[in-house]
């Protein structure tokens, strides 16, 4: 976890001038701040819902006791917690905020006594639960009266104000268990330390996850002067992703407290995943009974289980559909495709009906075309052509009116009569030498008349 325990040499730390350094092997991380100035202030900015501050408490034997203040976002302060012994008191906590809102806080503290030393070890902080660490992270806090968590042995419901949601499970019997699933990486235990000025019964507790190898609880250096809350308890190893389940098991009939349980998972996880351990905000009187359960809830792996199968069968569901697309789609392309192999039949040739008319007296020889719509062609004005010339006689019999229509073939003798061709049942031409004769549509000619001598 990032930063849950804050070391005095942290660098988000705000020292005043009058602070030195030190540090022994019965210090976290063998550091340590001190002081003699009355007025040296401390200050350090988090993110969270709790703050403890930890230090070193000199013996009884100093000349002058050590007293400081204490204030949160610059509240009223608060003076220093407990009292010197015959010995020093290392990792002795000072000062504890109690539950503050999750969000951003400031913390203060002041040297009242010039001249008395005060030591500064480290500070607990219960970061937000909504924070987003940088590598895509988040922190998921659980209660312990959540119905996630699953109670085996003797339990008893207890309370306090400075308890996570004002609530606790506390239990002095031996093989008493308790045991929580959750989906992430690491997690941590929190709990409550015992004033052990009134009892010299430290917590003991084994802590196994996923049946691994069990864990024992390294409780604070005794003497402590007063109750501690929130404390970690147990951290895990680094974790791979996935579902784990974290036990705690009482030993040797001493107390333990479970406050609450805090672990990682990542930030972008679908919500049906996330919401599996989900915090409970409301809280319980102090009740005693001889076990308390959780009630009855699904196991995270057969939540999981659901999830994931949820999501292949929309998966599956998704490739059927686009198979089905996809085959139709084939379907109609191979319909076209054999729709364009077929050998199409010839498309049948159609020629315009065209009108001949028949020829007028200007235009010898050729034939009038109808077209749709009719080309007009200009007709030239006709040159003035002298009236015909009698014939001449010719010898042979005299015609009667009867034999009008009687028609006797050229000769030799009547060589200046040319018959034009072509001659068409519409019309027909005579073309004279020096004249232009027309004939009206040729009849039925009877053959040639003879006159009986």
């Amino acid at each position: 976890m990032d930063h849950l325990i804050i070391d005095d040499v942290d660098p988000n730390i705000v020292y005043s001038p009058g602070w030195v350094t030190a540090g022994s092997s019965s210090e976290f991380n063998n550091t340590v701040h001190g002081t003699q100035t009355a007025g040296a202030r401390v200050t350090y900015t988090f993110r969270g819902s709790f703050i403890s501050v930890f230090g070193t408490l000199g013996s009884d034997q100093d000349s002058v006791i050590p007293n400081a203040t204490f204030s949160v976002d610059y509240s009223a302060p608060l003076p220093i917690l407990g009292k010197p012994t015959g010995s020093n008191q290392y990792k002795h906590v000072y000062f504890q905020s109690g539950q503050l809102t999750d969000d951003e806080h400031t913390l203060s503290l002041t040297p009242t006594a010039q001249g008395a030393l005060l030591w500064v070890d480290f500070f607990l902080v219960t970061p937000s639960t909504n924070r987003t660490t940088k590598q895509g992270t988040k922190l998921v806090k659980v209660d312990d009266n959540d119905s996630i968590v699953e109670y085996s042995g003797n339990w008893t419901k207890d309370a306090h104000p400075s308890d996570f949601q004002s609530t606790t499970h506390f239990s002095q019997g031996s093989g008493s268990s308790a045991s929580f699933s959750y989906f992430g990486t690491s997690v941590t235990v929190y709990g409550r330390v015992a004033n052990t000025s009134t009892s010299q019964s430290l917590p003991a507790a084994v802590f196994t996850v996923d049946d691994g190898v069990p864990t024992a609880f390294n409780p604070i250096t005794p003497p402590q002067e007063s109750t501690l809350f929130q404390v970690p308890l147990y951290r895990s190893p680094d974790l791979p992703l996935g579902p784990h389940t974290v036990k705690v098991q009482s030993r040797d009939n001493l107390p333990v407290y479970l406050d609450f349980f805090m672990f990682e998972q990542p930030a972008n996880l679908p919500s049906t995943v996330v919401n599996v351990p989900g915090p409970t905000t409301s809280a319980t009187t102090p009740t005693n009974s001889g076990s308390s359960g959780g009630g009855g809830t699904a196991s995270v792996g057969a939540v999981v289980g659901g999830v994931i199968a949820g999501i292949i069968a929309i998966l599956a569901m998704m490739f059927l559909a686009f198979w089905i697309w996809r085959r139709k789609a084939m379907k109609s392309r191979r319909k076209m495709s054999v729709y364009l192999d077929q050998e199409l039949p010839p498309r049948p040739l159609t020629m315009e009906q065209y009108t001949i008319n028949p020829f007028n007296s200007m235009q010898v020889g050729m034939n009038q075309v109808a077209v749709d719509p009719p080309i007009p062609i200009p007709i030239p004005t006709p040159l003035p052509v002298p009236p015909p010339s009698a014939p001449p006689p010719v010898a042979g019999p005299s015609l009667s009116p009867q034999s009008i229509y009687s028609y006797n073939p050229p000769t030799e003798a009547n060589n200046d009569l040319d018959l034009q061709s072509p001659q068409t049942e519409a019309s027909q031409y005579i073309i004279r030498k020096g004249e232009r004769i027309r004939l009206e549509p040729r009849r039925s000619v009877p053959p040639p008349y003879r006159r009986e001598s």
